[in-house]
Parts: C-alpha cells; structure tokens; sequence
C-alpha cells in the first residue's frame, strides 16, 4: 500500500527531514557512519548513497544529512527510493 512521505527543510541546511504517514519502528537510532548502520537494513542502504553522512530515525519521521558541497535535488530522489522500498517491503 502506497504511503506519504513529506521532505522537510531543517534549520541545517546539510540534513533534510523525511515525514512518514506512520511509524518508522525504531524508538530513536542516529547512525554517523556506514559501519554504525550496517545492521540497520534501511541505514545501511541510506548510506550506500553517496555524499550521505548521518541518519536519524524516530517516531515518524527520518533525518538524513548529506555533505556541504552537495545539492538535495540530486540526492533526495534516491532517499525517497529507498524509504519507500524500505516500507513497502
């Protein structure tokens, strides 16, 4: 079943907000790198792209943040990918 995901600007400029339409399932996780997030499938795939640098998951919602010298435009339709495989599944 399809759902919503809302993309949300921060304060930060490097880390954007993913809104789900439910919960996330985890209580709070922060993975700072590809090796914290390997047992966390969705992490861990989140950080297979690049220029991703942190993932914050909570409640509803996902934060990833990305390096200063790259744009969302490009990488937000890969993140939205994988959170909607990720629960579609």
């Amino acid at each position: 079943m399809a759902f919503e995901i809302t993309p949300a600007s921060t304060p930060n400029p490097n880390a954007r907000k993913f809104i789900l339409d439910r919960p996330v399932g985890v209580t709070m996780r922060n993975f700072g790198s590809a090796d914290e997030a390997a047992a966390h499938p969705l992490a861990a795939q989140l950080f297979r792209l690049e220029d991703v640098t942190n993932v914050f998951m909570t409640a509803d919602f996902i934060t990833v943040n990305k390096r200063p010298d790259k744009d969302w435009e490009s990488l937000e339709p890969g993140i939205l990918a994988l959170i909607r495989t990720y629960f579609d599944s």
